[in-house]
């Protein structure tokens, strides 16, 4: 009698193609440039031809001189702002995203890469996360190479067009009897602000969770404004000021409350993860002693166009309505009692660069800390959850080129700049 039940059970279960899990896991990962392997052999093969800069033209084309430059020899950040790149790195990667500890380019080989993505399919194995965002990949078929054997039991989604530092969200199949609905969020990019230094659009995917709708909002926004904690005559990281970064952010903030006041209306719970490019932490701490605003005024209230934000968080959480209240996730770092002193420290102040360099080392990626987020609305009713999310340790934390005893160079690349964070929320 009792096969009888669980062979019913099972079949019921097969037939609602939905999840009976209690819990929901969910993961964020920004893999750093991240290419499909098709795409990185045009890719390699680009950066291992040679070049060479015009005297007068300013720009470095194609060259079959034996001693012209490799592409993973030249200065992808000129400081001449007349030199014309042999690509736009908007749409092709620049070849000097792998560097050894002391900052040497890293040449890749295809083998090299092949590897790579065998790694990171084994962290995404480990965590098993039901949803997963990803911030610099390319588009789905980068991440159907990284789910490695898991890819089938995934649904995919990300984009065309933009920059090739796309979003992408993987879910799994046996999530939602349905499909779901997965979006680009193009307010996100400014495109009111034409297309020179547009940043990244939004991806938002909506499913119904055991009866449940949920939305999701994966983001990559407007890098190089990131600590109101930093101090210095060039002003960064100050939202409020007129560094051209900064000003770009600030003008993320609308479209990004205008999405969590959507969701809270429209939704049961919701999420936003990703890349912020933003220290929500020390915001916090900064916001102990300042209002989010300039003029002083609150947060609920209407905003003047002259008027700009100090705190992000503060502004785009500032729960009104009631239902668009949000929890920033604290995400802990287990890999080390350092580790985890680090971690903690890094909430309410800035580490030190020795701090720093510890702490990359312990956990194997640059940015360990600072920029990758969530913000989980209250109406999840996760509780404690929110408090024990964790920043996964990757290896090797640099790349690398070796000799092997026949003298052969043997590449080894890092699995990305930034460590994955990961939450298991109550699924109810």
């Amino acid at each position: 009698m009792n096969r009888i039940r669980i062979s019913a059970l099972l079949f019921l279960i097969g037939l609602s193609g939905q999840s009976v899990a209690a819990d929901l896991k969910l993961a964020s990962w920004n893999l750093g440039w991240h290419l499909s392997q098709a795409e990185a052999k045009t890719w390699v093969a680009n950066c291992n031809a040679k070049y060479e800069l015009g005297d007068t033209s300013k720009a470095w084309t194609r060259s079959k001189d034996a001693t012209a430059t490799r592409g993973w020899d030249m200065d992808w950040r000129p400081r001449d702002a007349d030199i014309k790149l042999p690509w736009d790195i908007e749409a092709i990667p620049p070849c000097s995203i792998y560097q050894d500890e002391n900052r040497k380019v890293i040449p890749v080989t295809m083998a090299a890469f092949k590897k790579r993505g065998q790694e990171i399919a084994k962290v995404i194995h480990a965590m098993s996360p039901d949803v997963i965002a990803f911030q610099e990949v390319s588009g789905v078929a980068a991440i159907q190479d990284v789910l490695g054997s898991s890819v089938n039991r995934y649904r995919i989604c990300s984009y065309p067009g933009y920059s090739v530092q796309r979003l992408a969200i993987a879910w799994k199949k046996n999530l939602s009897k349905s499909k779901g609905v997965c979006e680009v969020y193009d307010a996100l990019s400014l495109p009111e602000n034409g297309d020179a230094r547009r940043p990244r659009p939004g991806l938002r995917l909506a499913l119904d969770i055991n009866g449940k709708k949920t939305a999701f909002l994966n983001v990559h926004l407007k890098s190089s404004c990131v600590s109101p904690l930093e101090k210095g005559d060039q002003q960064r990281g100050q939202l409020e000021s007129d560094q051209r970064d900064c000003l770009i952010l600030q003008q993320q903030i609308q479209p990004l409350e205008n999405w969590i006041e959507h969701a809270a209306l429209n939704f049961d719970r919701y999420v936003m993860l990703g890349d912020f490019n933003r220290d929500l932490w020390h915001e916090v701490e900064k916001g102990k002693t300042l209002a989010a605003r300039v003029d002083d005024s609150s947060p609920q209230g209407p905003r003047k166009s002259d008027v700009r934000v100090r705190f992000l968080l503060a502004e785009v959480n500032d729960g009104l309505p009631a239902a668009s209240a949000m929890t920033l996730v604290s995400a802990n770092c287990k890999a080390s009692e350092v580790a985890a002193g680090l971690c903690k420290d890094a909430k309410t102040r800035r580490l030190s660069p020795p701090e720093m360099k510890s702490l990359s080392g312990e956990m194997g990626c640059s940015y360990p800390v600072a920029l990758d987020h969530m913000l989980v609305s209250t109406s999840w009713n996760a509780g404690d959850a929110t408090q024990k999310a964790e920043k996964i340790a990757i290896a090797p934390g640099s790349s690398s080129v070796a000799k092997n005893d026949k003298g052969d160079a043997i590449v080894t690349l890092s699995l990305s700049d930034h460590c994955p964070t990961r939450i298991t929320l109550p699924n109810p």
